[in-house]
């Protein structure tokens, strides 16, 4: 095999080990007591995203203003069009950034999903504890 190859596959395995340890923490932190530290994964997958997605719209935007002030002439009537398409293309660019925004939020979401789930379970188990505990006394 290529070394290209090897490094591939040394990524991808990595990568799939992070995201299995990943899960087994939110596990782990989901069932102890305390309720907040089960939702310590979701709460910086949720702030690393709005950071990605921010920095996306700030490099998106930046990139369109620099190409259309460099294609600017001085002439009156050329400005004011090459201004209303930097407009046009600062929507455009705000229309790119929400599908990136959903799609760095699925680890929220699986994390919150896992944290609820384990929740209601250890629920459901401390309710049935109280209920025997009542039946024995």
């Amino acid at each position: 095999m290529s070394n290209v190859t090897v490094f591939i596959l040394f990524g991808i395995i990595l990568g799939l080990g992070a995201i299995v340890g990943l899960i087994f923490l939110q596990v782990f932190l989901s069932k102890k007591k305390s309720k907040w530290l089960g939702l310590i994964l979701p709460i910086v997958s949720f702030i690393s995203s709005l950071v990605i997605v921010a920095s996306m719209f700030m490099f998106v935007a930046v990139s369109s203003t620099t190409s259309t002030q460099s294609e600017s002439i001085n002439e009156s009537a050329q400005t004011v069009i090459v201004d209303e398409l930097q407009t046009e293309n600062n929507y455009g660019n705000l229309l790119s950034v929400i599908p990136a925004f959903f799609l760095w939020n699925i680890p929220t979401l699986v994390f919150l999903m896992i944290f609820i789930g384990i929740r209601k379970q250890k629920k459901q188990e401390d309710q049935i504890e109280r209920m025997k505990i009542d039946d024995l006394g």
